[in-house]
């Protein structure tokens, strides 16, 4: 009976770090599927001069949970909504979908604060700045993001053996 206790501590401690590592592991591949929409924005504002609501509906195509929140937004915008409360009411709404750090966040908000505002120039200026910031996030992070993933995963299980070795 004992065994399976420890057992079931070793297993659920190394769950939460897997958990840990792959929330770790996401974040990555949602800030690379959000440079992509940026560029598929990008290329539909300033070659294609698509309206935003149009551009943002074409989004969806690439997948949760960027492409419901694009859509989300092309909905808000398709009712009548201002793009800076309707971006701000999706970032809220849909947050919970991603695994994004704050400083994650701060670059998606800018893009919600710029858009729609000037000419289709102007747009691409800023959209290209928004990003090779996420171009530079990404490169710092690749390396450390591997490193965490593969620590939590370790972490995990270690500290759930520490745990039993500990009660016992």
């Amino acid at each position: 009976m004992a065994l399976i206790r420890y057992a079931v501590i070793i297993i659920g401690l190394g769950w939460l770090g897997l958990w840990r590592a792959s929330t770790i592991r996401k974040r990555l591949k949602q800030l690379e599927l959000f440079e992509h929409a940026l560029s598929l924005l990008d290329t539909e504002i300033f070659w294609g001069m698509t309206p935003l609501p149009v551009a943002f509906r074409r989004l969806q195509r690439i997948g949760f949970p960027w492409g419901n929140f694009f859509l989300s937004v092309a909905e808000g915008l398709e009712a009548g909504g201002q793009i800076e409360e309707t971006w701000r009411e999706v970032v809220a709404a849909q947050k919970s979908y991603f695994c994004l750090t704050a400083e994650d966040w701060e670059l998606v908000n800018r893009l919600g604060g710029c858009a729609g505002r000037s000419d289709r120039h102007e747009q691409h200026k800023q959209l290209m700045l928004i990003r090779n910031q996420i171009q530079g996030t990404e490169e710092t992070q690749r390396v450390d993001a591997e490193r965490q993933a593969r620590m939590w995963s370790y972490f995990g299980f270690l500290g759930g053996i520490a745990v039993v070795i500990a009660i016992l």
